[in-house]
């Protein structure tokens, strides 16, 4: 990951390293009141040279003349 924005509750990056699945607990307040939540997290790396055996086509309903997979 490469930043961590705790004001704005955003996370942005592309990861490095493949990370086990993590619980963590999130806080948010305001003068009013605080929420908390937990959410589970897990990184996975993807390969290095991915291909896909299907062409990147977008096909309007209907016009997908593919078996299902």
């Amino acid at each position: 990951m490469k930043t961590l924005q705790l004001s704005a509750g955003t996370m942005q990056g592309r990861p490095v390293v493949e990370f086990d699945k993590t619980k963590f607990t999130v806080t948010a307040r305001n003068e009013v009141n605080s929420t908390t939540t937990i959410i589970e997290l897990q990184i996975l790396v993807p390969p290095a040279n991915l291909e896909y055996t299907y062409p990147s086509t977008i096909y309007k309903a209907g016009q997908l003349d593919l078996p299902a997979w």
